[in-house]
Protein backbone atom coordinates (compact mmCIF):
# COMPACT_ATOMS: atom_id res chain seq x y z
CA UNK A 1 0.00 0.00 0.00
CA UNK A 2 2.13 3.13 -1.19
CA UNK A 3 1.38 6.95 -0.21
CA UNK A 4 -0.64 8.47 -3.26
CA UNK A 5 1.33 10.00 -5.88
CA UNK A 6 0.54 11.21 -9.44
CA UNK A 7 3.07 7.74 -10.38
CA UNK A 8 1.08 5.60 -8.26
CA UNK A 9 -2.64 6.36 -9.81
CA UNK A 10 -1.45 6.79 -13.25
CA UNK A 11 -0.20 2.70 -12.52
CA UNK A 12 -3.72 2.00 -11.71
CA UNK A 13 -6.14 0.74 -14.15
CA UNK A 14 -9.66 -0.14 -14.51
CA UNK A 15 -11.87 -2.89 -13.95
CA UNK A 16 -14.78 -3.50 -15.99
CA UNK A 17 -16.40 -5.63 -13.54
CA UNK A 18 -16.34 -3.76 -10.14
CA UNK A 19 -14.61 -0.63 -8.67
CA UNK A 20 -10.80 -0.38 -7.44
CA UNK A 21 -9.32 1.27 -4.52
CA UNK A 22 -5.85 2.39 -3.95
CA UNK A 23 -5.17 3.26 0.08
CA UNK A 24 -2.68 5.75 1.20
CA UNK A 25 -0.15 4.51 3.43
CA UNK A 26 0.49 7.64 5.09
CA UNK A 27 -3.10 8.72 5.94
CA UNK A 28 -5.77 6.11 6.96
CA UNK A 29 -9.10 6.40 5.16
CA UNK A 30 -7.50 8.41 2.41
CA UNK A 31 -7.64 6.72 -1.33
CA UNK A 32 -8.67 6.79 -5.06
CA UNK A 33 -11.34 5.16 -6.51
CA UNK A 34 -11.58 4.30 -10.11
CA UNK A 35 -14.97 3.34 -11.24
CA UNK A 36 -14.84 1.05 -14.06
CA UNK A 37 -15.80 3.91 -16.70
CA UNK A 38 -12.24 4.92 -15.55
CA UNK A 39 -13.52 7.96 -13.92
CA UNK A 40 -11.17 8.24 -10.83
CA UNK A 41 -11.76 10.36 -7.42
CA UNK A 42 -9.91 10.70 -4.20
CA UNK A 43 -11.76 9.88 -2.12
CA UNK A 44 -12.15 9.71 2.21
CA UNK A 45 -13.39 6.86 4.47
CA UNK A 46 -14.79 7.51 8.16
CA UNK A 47 -16.47 6.95 10.65
CA UNK A 48 -18.28 9.27 12.86
CA UNK A 49 -18.47 9.53 16.53
CA UNK A 50 -21.68 7.46 16.68
CA UNK A 51 -19.90 4.70 14.62
CA UNK A 52 -21.81 5.06 10.86
CA UNK A 53 -19.47 4.91 7.94
CA UNK A 54 -19.09 7.15 5.94
CA UNK A 55 -17.19 7.45 2.34
CA UNK A 56 -16.77 10.77 0.59
CA UNK A 57 -15.76 12.22 -2.33
CA UNK A 58 -13.14 14.64 -1.90
CA UNK A 59 -12.25 15.70 -5.87
CA UNK A 60 -12.01 13.92 -9.51
CA UNK A 61 -8.14 12.98 -10.13
CA UNK A 62 -6.78 15.83 -11.76
CA UNK A 63 -8.96 18.72 -11.15
CA UNK A 64 -6.32 18.85 -8.02
CA UNK A 65 -3.15 17.36 -7.07
CA UNK A 66 -2.65 14.08 -4.74
CA UNK A 67 -1.42 16.25 -1.82
CA UNK A 68 -3.86 19.03 -2.34
CA UNK A 69 -6.59 16.18 -2.01
CA UNK A 70 -4.58 15.00 1.00
CA UNK A 71 -4.90 18.42 2.77
CA UNK A 72 -8.60 18.67 1.81
CA UNK A 73 -8.63 15.10 3.65
CA UNK A 74 -6.92 15.84 6.77
CA UNK A 75 -8.94 18.80 7.07
CA UNK A 76 -12.02 16.71 6.70
CA UNK A 77 -10.74 14.55 9.34
CA UNK A 78 -10.19 17.21 11.92
CA UNK A 79 -13.74 17.93 11.63
CA UNK A 80 -14.71 14.49 12.14
CA UNK A 81 -12.50 14.89 15.35
CA UNK A 82 -14.83 17.36 16.54
CA UNK A 83 -17.57 15.18 15.91
CA UNK A 84 -18.29 16.43 13.11
CA UNK A 85 -20.01 14.21 9.97
CA UNK A 86 -18.58 16.36 6.70
CA UNK A 87 -20.19 13.85 4.51
CA UNK A 88 -23.18 14.29 5.57
CA UNK A 89 -22.91 18.21 5.33
CA UNK A 90 -22.05 18.69 1.74
CA UNK A 91 -25.06 16.52 0.83
CA UNK A 92 -27.13 18.89 3.32
CA UNK A 93 -26.02 21.74 1.14
CA UNK A 94 -26.34 20.13 -2.32
CA UNK A 95 -30.04 19.34 -1.54
CA UNK A 96 -30.62 23.00 -0.59
CA UNK A 97 -28.87 24.28 -3.70
CA UNK A 98 -30.60 26.05 -6.45
CA UNK A 99 -30.12 24.61 -9.94
CA UNK A 100 -27.62 27.37 -11.36
CA UNK A 101 -25.47 26.70 -8.42
CA UNK A 102 -25.31 22.93 -9.24
CA UNK A 103 -24.71 23.04 -12.59
CA UNK A 104 -21.83 25.03 -11.93
CA UNK A 105 -20.39 22.33 -9.80
CA UNK A 106 -21.14 20.29 -12.56
CA UNK A 107 -19.23 22.13 -14.46
CA UNK A 108 -16.10 22.53 -12.19
CA UNK A 109 -16.01 18.96 -12.05
CA UNK A 110 -16.21 18.08 -15.58
CA UNK A 111 -14.03 20.82 -16.93
CA UNK A 112 -10.95 18.64 -17.23
CA UNK A 113 -12.60 15.97 -19.09
CA UNK A 114 -13.69 17.98 -22.08
CA UNK A 115 -12.29 19.43 -24.74
CA UNK A 116 -12.12 23.11 -24.94
CA UNK A 117 -14.84 22.83 -28.10
CA UNK A 118 -16.96 20.64 -25.74
CA UNK A 119 -16.09 22.78 -22.52
CA UNK A 120 -17.35 26.04 -24.75
CA UNK A 121 -20.65 24.36 -26.23
CA UNK A 122 -21.26 22.63 -23.28
CA UNK A 123 -21.52 26.09 -20.87
CA UNK A 124 -22.72 28.20 -23.55
CA UNK A 125 -25.60 25.74 -23.47
CA UNK A 126 -26.04 26.05 -19.40
CA UNK A 127 -25.94 29.82 -19.63
CA UNK A 128 -28.02 30.52 -22.22
CA UNK A 129 -31.04 28.25 -21.81
CA UNK A 130 -30.87 26.26 -18.69
CA UNK A 131 -30.08 28.61 -16.65
CA UNK A 132 -32.63 31.30 -17.60
CA UNK A 133 -35.39 28.24 -17.21
CA UNK A 134 -34.56 26.41 -14.06
CA UNK A 135 -31.32 28.21 -12.64
CA UNK A 136 -33.23 29.86 -9.85
CA UNK A 137 -35.40 26.38 -9.08
CA UNK A 138 -34.44 24.08 -6.23
CA UNK A 139 -32.35 21.64 -7.52
CA UNK A 140 -34.54 18.91 -5.99
CA UNK A 141 -37.41 19.80 -7.35
CA UNK A 142 -36.69 19.59 -10.68
CA UNK A 143 -38.60 16.61 -12.13
CA UNK A 144 -38.41 14.90 -15.80
CA UNK A 145 -41.25 16.55 -16.68
CA UNK A 146 -39.77 19.72 -16.21
CA UNK A 147 -36.76 18.96 -18.35
CA UNK A 148 -38.93 18.03 -20.87
CA UNK A 149 -41.22 21.63 -21.11
CA UNK A 150 -37.44 23.37 -20.57
CA UNK A 151 -36.38 21.56 -24.35
CA UNK A 152 -40.00 22.64 -25.40
CA UNK A 153 -39.13 26.22 -24.17
CA UNK A 154 -36.32 26.42 -25.40
CA UNK A 155 -37.31 24.43 -29.52
CA UNK A 156 -39.94 27.50 -29.23
CA UNK A 157 -37.35 29.95 -28.83
CA UNK A 158 -38.04 31.30 -25.62
CA UNK A 159 -34.41 31.58 -24.60
CA UNK A 160 -33.55 33.40 -27.89
CA UNK A 161 -31.49 36.41 -27.14
CA UNK A 162 -28.87 38.79 -29.00
CA UNK A 163 -25.16 37.54 -29.31
CA UNK A 164 -22.45 39.28 -27.77
CA UNK A 165 -19.91 40.47 -30.55
CA UNK A 166 -20.67 40.18 -33.99
CA UNK A 167 -24.40 40.68 -34.30
CA UNK A 168 -26.97 38.13 -34.44
CA UNK A 169 -29.23 36.25 -32.49
CA UNK A 170 -29.25 32.80 -30.25
CA UNK A 171 -32.78 31.28 -31.49
CA UNK A 172 -32.74 28.17 -29.66
CA UNK A 173 -34.83 26.53 -31.49
CA UNK A 174 -35.31 22.26 -31.84
CA UNK A 175 -31.85 21.90 -33.05
CA UNK A 176 -30.23 22.79 -29.48
CA UNK A 177 -33.44 21.67 -27.47
CA UNK A 178 -32.34 18.38 -28.37
CA UNK A 179 -27.76 18.71 -28.05
CA UNK A 180 -26.22 16.29 -25.57
CA UNK A 181 -26.24 18.89 -22.70
CA UNK A 182 -30.20 18.98 -22.25
CA UNK A 183 -30.53 15.34 -22.78
CA UNK A 184 -27.91 14.93 -20.07
CA UNK A 185 -29.49 17.07 -17.58
CA UNK A 186 -32.63 14.98 -18.41
CA UNK A 187 -30.98 12.02 -18.11
CA UNK A 188 -29.53 12.77 -14.58
CA UNK A 189 -32.85 13.84 -13.27
CA UNK A 190 -34.15 10.45 -14.26
CA UNK A 191 -31.05 9.12 -12.60
CA UNK A 192 -31.76 11.28 -9.74
CA UNK A 193 -28.50 11.46 -9.47
CA UNK A 194 -25.77 14.66 -9.53
CA UNK A 195 -22.47 14.09 -11.96
CA UNK A 196 -22.33 10.33 -11.11
CA UNK A 197 -21.56 11.06 -7.14
CA UNK A 198 -24.55 9.74 -5.75
CA UNK A 199 -26.24 12.89 -4.47
CA UNK A 200 -29.92 13.65 -5.56
CA UNK A 201 -30.32 15.99 -8.57
CA UNK A 202 -33.70 16.04 -9.14
CA UNK A 203 -37.26 15.73 -7.60
CA UNK A 204 -40.03 13.31 -8.44
CA UNK A 205 -41.32 12.63 -12.14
Amino acid sequence: MPKITKTAIDAMSPDASRETYLWDSALAGFGVRIMPTGRASFILKYRTRSGAARKMVIARVGTVTPDEARKEAIKALAEVAKGGDPSSDRKAARKNMKLAELSDLYVADMKNGWKENTYLANTSQIETHIKPLLGQRDAVSISYSDVTKMQADIAAGKTAKKRKGRGGVTTGGKGVAKRPKQRDLRKHCSRRKVAGQGHRYCGPA
